[in-house]
C-alpha cells in the first residue's frame, strides 16, 4: 500500500456464501485499524466526511472489493441485507452484508432443437381502426392527426 492507496483492501474480510443462483451472500468486515486509516487520510486530503458519507463509501468499498473476489459481473448490483442501514462507530470495524447476483454463463448452442413458436395474426382494416381508436383514446385525442 502507498500513500496514494486509500486502504489496502486485503486486509477486508468477505465471507461468500452462494445462494439461489445467481446470487450470492457477502458479508464484510473492515478492521477498525482500517477505518480508521482511512478516516485519518481523508481528513488528511481535506476530504472529510460526515458519518454517512463515510459509511456510504466504506459500503461502496465492500460491494466493489466483493466484486472483484467473486470474480464476476454483477447485472442487477447489490441490495443490502439488514433492518436498518450499517453505521460507523469510532474503534469499531465496519460490517456490511449484501446480495449480489453474478452474471451466469450462457451458450447458446444449448438452445439448439428448441422449437420457437410465433403466433401469426390476421391483421384487417377493423383491427387497424379498433387499435387507432384505443391509440387515440390512451393519447387524450377523439380523432387521428395527420
Amino acid at each position: 500500500m502507498t500513500d496514494a492507496t486509500p486502504i489496502d483492501t486485503s486486509q477486508i474480510e468477505i465471507e461468500i456464501t452462494a445462494e439461489s443462483p445467481p446470487d450470492h451472500r457477502l458479508s464484510c468486515t473492515i478492521p477498525s485499524q482500517l477505518v480508521s486509516l482511512m478516516r485519518e487520510k481523508l481528513k488528511a486530503g481535506g476530504l472529510e466526511q460526515n458519518d454517512q458519507q463515510f459509511t456510504n463509501l466504506m459500503a461502496k468499498i465492500c460491494i466493489e472489493e466483493g466484486q472483484n473476489r467473486l470474480g464476476s459481473d454483477s447485472i442487477w448490483g447489490a441490495a443490502p441485507i439488514g433492518d436498518k442501514p450499517p453505521s460507523i462507530k469510532d474503534g469499531e470495524p465496519f460490517s456490511f452484508t449484501f446480495l449480489i447476483d453474478s452474471q451466469m454463463e450462457f451458450d447458446p448452442s444449448d438452445c439448439e432443437g428448441i422449437e420457437v413458436i410465433r403466433p401469426i395474426f390476421d391483421i384487417d382494416d377493423a383491427a387497424i381502426e379498433a387499435e387507432m381508436t384505443e391509440q387515440c383514446l390512451a393519447i387524450g385525442s377523439r380523432t387521428p392527426s395527420e
